[in-house]
């Protein structure tokens, strides 16, 4: 790797960069506009690129995108001002190697350049058509390690065909991330989603795969499932945990042969469609339990993606905070003018069991009340908080959903599928509640007794 580009205005970055490499030994060229910077890539053929995210008559992304086209085997390198995950996403997404915050400096250069040549010769598919169309959501917002390393990652592999299990707690934005790369993926198909855990067991593989008509009582027309309407789109397993055995081998048939029958059909079906899977339970656990298929796991799991939870990322909340603020303005009659020092000093303290659904349900409450005025602190129904205030013990929401579900068991004297009508979960959840609590105990007792 000798050959370097540097797309940038003319100014003191772009000459410290070019020195240091120059003095590092690589062939270095400069350019400070768009046009200028395609017309170097052309002839220049450089092996590496620095753009700038903001360039004279277009952006870093389009450039990218343009470039990638013209020197298909050159790795991209997008500096920007200040982290922004959305520039992080598309960048990746649009092929670019990295997407880092300026000023570039030896801390950074040094460790790159060993990386880039560590890594050889990189190839990413990029999108054809110009993505010019509003998204349908925002991406989750973040400037934390963890979520900057998961938004860089979805990017690389949304083109691709690659299954994908995102992993994380409850409403910490999973379906919002597959929307994300279903979007970026280039597919012109639908994304349709399916919460797993929500459904009755009879009815999962009907939801699926479809049903012909007479296959049973009800059935009384021919009804395409899930995996034919995301055909030439994205499918959306959410709560893939809960997905009961027989259940499991089919899906995995499908995964591998892109294949399947409509219940009480004989006629095979083909569908290209791209399967993205979620889940807030540890599966490698359930693997080992016997409840989920080991071959099921891996096949989902081509690429695995982490979201941290909102107390992993407190620096995050007052942009959170403004942008959730800005979707209540825009979807209601609410006028909230912003937050308070003291209630953003509360939001930053309470450790958000629910991650970003809690937040959006806490801010649009409290934007309900607060009459056009800023929140305060008496509009946000914080538990936690409040119970600090009045000096009561606090519970976790962990430690509440066990205690419950004890009671519960204790009551209908250790029968799970009572229990389970009483909770209004699944069986497998309940078992795998019990067995996170370590709840033996209790359903013995509520047996003896």
């Amino acid at each position: 790797m000798d050959r370097v580009l540097i797309v940038e205005r003319k100014g003191k970055h772009q000459s410290d960069l070019e020195a240091w490499l120059h003095d590092q030994g690589y062939l270095v060229a400069c350019a400070d506009s768009m046009t200028e910077g395609v017309s170097c890539c052309r002839q220049f053929v450089p092996e590496l690129v620095f753009v700038d995210a903001v360039l004279a008559g277009g952006d870093g992304v389009s450039f990218v995108r343009i470039a990638k086209k013209i020197s298909g085997m050159s790795r991209f390198v997008v500096m920007c001002p200040q982290f922004s995950p959305h520039l992080i996403f598309e960048t990746i997404a649009q092929g670019a190697y990295d997407c880092l915050e300026k000023p570039l400096d030896d801390t950074v250069l040094v460790p790159l350049l060993a990386k880039l040549k560590m890594d050889g010769a990189s190839s990413f598919v990029c999108k054809d058509e110009d993505d010019g169309k509003e998204r349908e959501g925002e991406m989750v917002v973040g400037s934390c390690p963890k979520m900057i390393q998961a938004l860089k990652m979805a990017g690389s592999i949304a083109a691709t065909r690659a299954t994908v299990l995102i992993r994380g707690e409850s409403g910490t934005g999973k379906e919002l991330m597959a929307r994300a790369i279903h979007q970026a993926s280039g597919r012109t198909g639908p994304f349709v989603a399916i919460n797993c855990a929500a459904l009755p067991e009879s009815l999962v593989e009907s939801e699926l795969f479809g049903h012909e008509r007479g296959a049973f009582t009800g059935a009384v027309e021919r009804r395409p499932g899930c995996f034919e309407q995301a055909d030439g789109g994205t499918l959306f397993l959410d709560e893939i945990g809960d997905a009961p055995g027989s259940l499991q081998a089919k899906l995995l048939r499908v995964l591998d042969r892109g294949e399947f029958c409509r219940i009480g059909g004989r006629t095979l079906v083909r569908a290209d469609v791209r399967v993205i899977a979620a889940t807030n339970t540890d599966l490698e656990a359930l693997v080992d339990a016997e409840m989920f298929r080991l071959d099921l796991f891996y096949r989902l799991s081509e690429v695995s993606l982490v979201l941290p939870a909102l107390r992993e990322r407190r620096g995050d909340l007052p942009k959170l905070v403004r942008g959730i603020l800005k979707q209540v303005r825009h979807k209601s009659d609410c006028r909230v003018t912003g937050v308070s020092p003291e209630a953003l000093e509360w939001l930053m303290v309470y450790d958000w069991p629910g991650n970003l659904r809690e937040l959006q349900n806490v801010l649009y409450r409290a934007a309900l009340i607060c009459k056009g005025q800023a929140i305060q602190t008496h509009h946000l129904d914080l538990w936690d908080c409040t119970e600090r205030e009045n000096g009561h013990p606090i519970q976790t929401l962990l430690e509440v959903e066990q205690s419950h579900i004890s009671q519960v068991l204790l009551a209908v004297g250790g029968n799970r599928g009572r229990a389970c009508e009483l909770l209004g979960i699944t069986r497998p959840t309940l078992r795998r509640k019990m067995r996170g609590y370590e709840m033996k105990d209790v359903e013995k007792q509520a047996i003896l007794s």
